[in-house]
């Protein structure tokens, strides 16, 4: 642990304590520093860090603070700047006791070590009447009409880079709310006002889709919009009220329908400044972004949605049959060129609302033909960066022993940095772009006899992780070629003890199944968007089948830097 005081950018003083003195235990911990000489305003900086775990490894205990009722949705501050940074909030579905715990319904809020919020763990914003028009009392109404296949309210969960709780009724046709982190007041982002596929007229008011030009299919099998994203809400945005064009930041709300028939994933500009930003009211129809037809690429349903700072989309497909030739994950790369395309004011796309869908043709895709049930039932899914991804993780509806699973989404390159020849054994020091790709189970080393032709599995051993690996084989010749590679069409090349880099390896397995067993033997099998990183790569996860919400932190070394926001003032 180190801890700064600094004048602006100036480090004035710095303080190291070594575990496991105070300061470096979980929980509050108080340290004494000692005032700067001078007079002046300084701030602090507090470094932690950790040598890390092999493997992913959970590190909350299922404790009377890690109890959530039936959770729905899980989300955490990654803003630096902002008081609240790290903070957990979990949304929970119902009104019930779990663990001889007692909760309400809507959001938990707690700190990053599981601690509740200083001014009380429970908020449900003052929303009081969901879109389905269903009432309650001092907590959010969970319930929806009789008969009706809609997930409870709070379901998805996101906090925006305004420092605001995103949060997703799905008690009618799907509605977006938010809230301060304090959980005191909300508003409408947009809701299924004027919509004709709602299941009954809508209780709320507010920016709408009801003139989407998929709308006749949302909600098809009483779903609706259930997953969603949002990007660039720290950042204002207006419309110049002519030709779709906005200006200021790229802010924007992407719908993901998870009905059959499905409309697909939907995007709309985001307006207004930070913190009281909602969807534009000007644009009730909606660009479409990634298709759902039996001629696409996501043949049936989205199920959640993913989208960086690049546009780089991500989109899942629950598949439940065994060896389906259907993809489970794809990605398109820079959507519209990593632009936003204009609104659609009044259906002024000549495309009619679908003119920039993304249909066929993904940059990545993963689990056609996949034999694994853990490939299959997916719900929703997050990325641990949305600046630069490494991680994307999948959270998944159902089957025994699917908890969360984490996929690379990229191609990684493969890069041999030694290589020795010692008789017949061959000896290649290799390390990935990725810090968690590829993993032992992924790679393997192939040959041929030229440089470019039809490479084949060797037998090797390999050791190493974190992206830095040793792969050993027994060699006939010093003339063969070989590469270590993810699949065998990619990968680095190296002939004898010379060494050429020729292209990339591609890895689209998955890496790890986090939470598929519980402590007590059984088998967990449901967490539907509950999932969640923080900046420092920590995965979070609230599971319904147990009612507890937990934390994993990823294999290798870690570290993360927390800027006070507050200043001190030295007299």
């Amino acid at each position: 642990m180190t801890i700064k005081i600094l004048s602006g950018a100036t480090v004035v003083s710095t303080v190291n304590i070594a575990s496991p003195n105070p300061g470096t235990l979980m929980g509050l911990n108080t340290v004494s520093l000692t005032a700067p000489g001078t007079v002046g305003t300084y701030s602090v900086s507090i470094t932690a860090g950790s040598t890390g775990y092999p493997t992913w490894q959970q590190i909350t205990p299922l404790t009377a603070n890690y109890v959530a009722v039936f959770p729905q949705g899980l989300a955490v501050d990654n803003n630096v700047n902002s008081p609240y940074y790290g903070r957990v909030v979990v949304g929970c579905a119902a009104a019930a006791t779990a663990h001889g715990v007692a909760q309400n319904c809507g959001l938990y809020k707690y700190n990053a070590d599981g601690t509740p919020a200083d001014e009380g763990s429970f908020g449900y914003a003052n929303y009081t009447t969901n879109d389905a028009g269903i009432t309650d009392v001092g907590q959010m109404p969970s319930a929806t009409f009789a008969g009706f296949a809609q997930i409870k309210n709070p379901s998805t969960i996101r906090i925006g880079e305004d420092d605001r709780i995103y949060w997703q009724d799905n008690s009618d046709g799907g509605a977006i709310i938010a809230c301060d982190m304090l959980a005191t007041t909300n508003q409408v982002i947009i809701c299924s006002q004027n919509s004709p596929s709602v299941d009954k007229p809508s209780f709320l008011t507010g920016p709408q889709y009801g003139n989407c030009p998929s709308i006749g299919v949302v909600n098809s099998s009483s779903f609706g919009w259930v997953q969603f994203d949002i990007i660039n809400v720290g950042t204002a945005s207006s419309y110049t009220g002519a030709n779709g064009v906005y200006t200021g930041g790229q802010a924007a709300l992407f719908l993901s329908d998870w009905d059959f028939a499905c409309a697909g994933v939907w995007m709309w500009h985001m307006v207004g400044t930070p913190g009281s930003m909602t969807v534009d009211p000007t644009d009730t129809y909606g660009e479409q972004v990634v298709g759902a037809a039996l001629a696409d690429t996501i043949a049936l349903r989205t199920d959640g949605v993913a989208v960086d700072y690049n546009l780089d989309v991500f989109v899942g497909q629950n598949r439940s049959a065994i060896g389906s030739s259907f993809v489970k994950t794809a990605s398109w790369a820079k959507w519209n060129g990593g632009i936003l395309p204009p609104g659609n004011q009044n259906g002024a796309d000549p495309g009619g609302g679908f003119g920039y869908s993304l249909i066929a043709n993904p940059t990545w895709a993963e689990g056609a033909g996949s034999t694994t049930t853990n490939d299959n039932s997916i719900f929703d899914m997050v990325l641990d960066s949305k600046t630069n991804p490494h991680l994307l993780a999948r959270a998944h509806l159902g089957g025994p022993g699917y908890g969360i699973d984490l996929l690379v989404p990229s191609n990684p390159t493969i890069t041999i940095t030694s290589v020795s020849l010692s008789g017949t054994t061959l000896t290649i020091n290799c390390t990935s772009s990725n810090p968690y790709a590829p993993d032992l189970s992924q790679i393997s080393l192939v040959n041929s006899s030229t440089a470019d032709g039809t490479y084949a599995p060797v037998a090797a051993t390999f050791t190493g992780g974190n992206g830095v690996f040793q792969a050993t084989t027994t060699i006939s010749g010093p003339m063969g070629f070989y590469k270590v590679a993810s699949s065998a069409v990619g990968g680095s090349v190296v002939s004898g003890s010379a060494v050429t880099i020729s292209a990339s390896g591609n890895v689209t397995s998955t890496l790890a199944y986090i939470d598929s067993v519980s402590a007590d033997g059984t088998l967990n099998d449901v967490y539907r968007s509950g999932i969640a990183f923080d900046n420092v790569g920590n995965l979070y996860g609230a599971n319904p089948s147990d009612n507890y919400w937990r934390v994993w932190s990823p294999p290798g070394a870690n570290t993360n830097t927390t800027k006070a926001v507050v200043t001190l003032t030295a007299n």
